[in-house]
């Protein structure tokens, strides 16, 4: 059995891709658009690029899989691969293919359980994108769903998964022989415009005092991955030191070595699709901002919130306090062990990527 991945340009969407297929039984393959390539990194046989949806009826016949994955079908036309007539017509094409398609969905069906969903930006009503999704729900609504995460539906053709099967060996895992605490400070693209365009040189500034603060321990090794823009600033701003590693983005792959090494994550985002590779090595995070998907809409906030870390209750810290440098002290402070546990124990209980995909098969 094969299944075909084709992602969207949304990072997350990537990795939840490589979150469904790695170790399972299937064979896989991948469609990654061209200008997201270089940053997959994931050890795949066959691996296609592209830039239009127009280009995806060649790969599909050249592939013949038996199931075809969109990660996501919702992103496609928002990511520019497409338009929305170019990405109907293809629809139509899977369609008449008579295989199973699925889809993930980064909005979570959110108009299912609130139908006045509308989305804004800083009391900026964005009208477009709201139609754009609501549509989209509508058009899609019949596809089985995949999350990775327990999803709060009352649809039938939602499919929560983990992949129990996905971590590194531990044999294999990187250990560190002096005994750093490794933090790590993660900040999204389109997280770090809206932060700059709300707080100016503050956010610069404050971010500046964290870091030093924190390489203040001797024990601490800070690993920052940070926009272009961001990264270059800080590159040039800070002092240059063993204690401190200024990161562009990288391969998939990298990043999740990184985050399988860390003591703590630091985010800007609630929703950010790494947090689910928090999630499968245990790693404590702990989050500055609620970050730019929670920020388009309250109902949209509420319904992720109670999905994905169950309690609906995300674990915050104050980004313009100091931070204790102590990473004990600090994760007594703010990190709910208990509450981790209880939530990776409900992950533990959803199936395996195969059997949903056998089940899908089966119907």
């Amino acid at each position: 059995m094969k299944i075909l991945f084709i992602t969207s340009m949304d990072f997350g969407e990537m990795n939840l891709a490589a979150f469904f297929a790695r170790n399972q039984p299937f064979k896989s393959a991948f469609v990654i658009p061209a200008k997201r390539l270089g940053h997959f990194g994931e050890v795949a046989q066959i691996i296609y690029s592209y830039n239009s949806v127009t280009e995806l009826e060649r790969i599909i016949a050249n592939e013949k899989p038996d199931v075809i994955s969109l990660n996501t079908a919702y992103l496609i036309v928002n990511g520019k691969l497409g338009t929305l007539d170019e990405f109907k017509a293809f629809y139509q094409y899977l369609m008449n293919l008579g295989l199973p398609i699925i889809t993930t969905d980064p909005f979570v069906r959110v108009y299912d359980g609130y139908p006045d969903c509308h989305f804004e930006l800083d009391g900026r009503p964005l009208k477009e994108l709201t139609a754009e999704v609501r549509l989209l729900s509508d058009y899609l609504k019949d596809l089985p769903h995949i999350y990775g995460f327990p999803c709060i539906s009352d649809r039938k053709n939602t499919h929560s998964f983990y992949n129990d099967k996905y971590c590194i060996p531990e044999e294999n895992r990187w250990h560190d022989p002096e005994e750093k605490d490794y933090w790590l400070f993660v900040l999204g693209e389109l997280d770090s415009i809206l932060l700059l365009e709300k707080y100016g040189d503050a956010f610069m500034i404050e971010f500046a005092t964290r870091l030093k603060e924190i390489c203040e321990n001797p024990k601490n090794i800070v690993r920052c991955v940070l926009p272009k823009i961001v990264a270059d600033a800080f590159r040039q701003s800070l002092p240059k030191v063993d204690s401190l590693q200024i990161l562009d983005y990288m391969t998939l792959k990298s990043y999740e070595n990184l985050i399988s090494e860390s003591g703590i994550v630091f985010y800007w985002n609630v929703f950010s699709n790494s947090i689910m590779l928090c999630y499968y090595y245990d790693v404590p995070f702990l989050c500055f901002d609620k970050g730019h998907i929670a920020n388009l809409s309250l109902n949209l906030y509420e319904h992720m919130s109670a999905s994905i870390y169950r309690s609906g209750k995300p674990e915050f810290i104050d980004f313009f306090s100091p931070i204790e440098p102590d990473l004990d002290t600090l994760l007594q402070k703010h990190y709910s062990q208990q509450n981790r546990q209880n939530i990776l124990k409900e992950y533990h209980q959803l199936p395996s990527p195969q059997h949903i995909i056998e089940t899908l098969i089966n119907d």
